[in-house]
């Protein structure tokens, strides 16, 4: 962006200064799409954008869908370190005062309106989000947080998992092992079921 009302620059900091004013132009760092009326879209802050396999994936069209479900009170989706794909995404949720959350149902939305690759591999229940001053969420404090309940930043899982195979880790949906049905609709080509002892 550019005009009048635009910055000259940040207070006593000519480094990061020169990093986002180019020719007169202000790069915000935001992504955005413009369709072919002419109107644009803004996806996200292309420092959030999740690189899973070499796809680009918006935060921002997976938070959509899950803050449409009535009982999440707040949603921001990240990426966290993963081995063989760089990135796995991880949907952190705030449940809503009121109603209860059913997880395998949330997931089952989002199966329906979002591509496979899409679909948060974790999904994980928050009391709250770590803030600033002003009260925005710090997005790296979070993703701490979230790293230290999966429990690392190598994710367990299929050690070095063939190309193309898709790996479904799902501890919540063991009942449903007897269904094979259900795990078609996966798109799953290996299942990792965890027990409550940790057992695999």
């Amino acid at each position: 962006v550019r005009g009048y009302l635009v910055m000259s620059g940040y207070w006593k900091d000519e480094e990061k200064s020169r990093e986002v004013l180019k020719d007169g132009w202000l790069h915000t760092g935001d992504l955005g799409r413009m369709d072919g009326e002419g109107y644009l879209y803004i996806l996200g802050r292309i420092k959030q954008i999740i690189i899973r396999a070499g796809e680009n994936i918006s935060p921002a069209e997976i938070e959509t869908v899950i803050l449409k479900e009535s009982a999440v009170g707040g949603c921001k989706v990240i990426g966290i370190p993963e081995e063989h794909y760089g990135e796995e995404i991880c949907a952190c949720i705030l449940p809503a005062a009121r109603g209860t959350l059913d997880l395998p149902a949330l997931r089952e939305r989002l199966e329906q309106e979002l591509p496979g690759y899409k679909v948060p591999r974790y999904m994980l229940l928050f009391d709250g989000f770590p803030q600033n001053d002003i009260g925005k969420v710090k997005i790296e404090e979070l993703k701490k947080r979230a790293i230290e309940r999966i429990g690392g930043k190598k994710m367990s899982g299929v050690k070095r998992p063939l190309e193309g195979i898709r790996v479904v880790e799902l501890s919540t949906f063991i009942a449903a092992a007897t269904t094979g049905r259900f795990f078609a609709n996966m798109g799953a080509d290996v299942i990792k079921l965890e027990s409550g002892k940790g057992d695999t």
